[in-house]
């Protein structure tokens, strides 16, 4: 048996399953380092510019093609805009950490953090950040405050996996390397880059899918995509997104969304 030089924890800490493909990871990751290198050189490079958010074409490309990990902090923060929140009230998490706190939220929160990526070597020690975090945010935007997730009815698989992939945004879905380079891109673009990732998995496993003769093999296939070439490849897997489902136009996207919720509230009238 060949022994790979890569650890069986990927280098965020999340341990590899038994069944790890080492083999395509060691041919992908062979040419896609060469990449992240010369990224991270023009990076460095183009943080230093004064215009790097105004030069809103030259950054989209930039981000489409990956952040280097080592950049991420500083470039995510800038292209969601957090940095200019922060700028403008740098007190404000402390201050929300001052707050008496909901205690049933609480209780909540402290509840769902050991179940809180498990197999994360790392994740036990960043517990308590989480939870400040989490708490923060529920007494800030009451609106949303914090949520367990959502029950699933069983049975019906594209809930179940459509819900895992957009609440989640795909954490637990796709390999980590993946997951950050889907991130790079929503920071900057917005939602609609969810919908392009779902769109383009289900078209390049739609042969897959279609010799699926049953829903249990169906949910299956969809919950093994940590372990898909197509996926696990992730520098040319973001290079399809922007190509296999087409052009999405955020007006188009919009009405459909009107559309839906119209429908969806028309059936609730009726069935009241």
């Amino acid at each position: 048996m060949a022994v790979s030089k890569f650890s069986d924890v990927d280098e965020y800490g999340f341990k590899r399953e038994a069944d790890f493909d080492y083999q395509s990871y060691e041919n992908i990751m062979s040419s896609y380092l060469s990449v992240l290198t010369t990224r991270s050189m023009r990076w460095q490079k183009f943080l230093q510019s004064a215009d790097m958010l105004k030069n809103r074409s030259k950054l989209k490309r930039f981000v489409r093609k990956g952040v280097p990990g080592s950049l991420r902090e500083e470039v995510w923060m800038k292209t969601s805009g957090a940095k200019d929140l922060q700028q403008k009230e740098p007190n404000l998490y402390q201050t929300l950490l001052t707050y008496e706190f909901d205690q049933e939220i609480s209780d909540q929160i402290k509840l769902d953090l050991p179940r809180t990526f498990p197999d994360n070597i790392h994740f036990e020690q960043y517990q308590v950040s989480l939870y400040n975090v989490l708490i923060a945010f529920a007494h800030h935007n009451r609106t949303v405050g914090y949520c367990q997730g959502l029950n699933y009815i069983a049975g019906l698989p594209w809930p179940v996996i459509a819900t895992k992939w957009f609440i989640c945004l795909y954490a637990e879905v796709v390999p980590t390397e993946t997951v950050l380079r889907i991130w790079d891109c929503l920071f900057l673009e917005g939602n609609k880059i969810l919908l392009r990732v779902g769109l383009t998995i289900v078209v390049r496993l739609r042969q897959d899918l279609l010799a699926t003769d049953d829903i249990s093999t169906l949910i299956g296939l969809f919950r093994s995509l940590e372990k898909s070439y197509v996926l696990m490849d992730c520098h040319e897997f973001m290079k399809s997104i922007f190509k296999v489902p087409g052009n999405l136009r955020r007006s188009q996207l919009d009405a459909l969304r009107q559309r839906f919720y119209s429908e969806r509230m028309a059936n609730k009238s009726k069935g009241s």
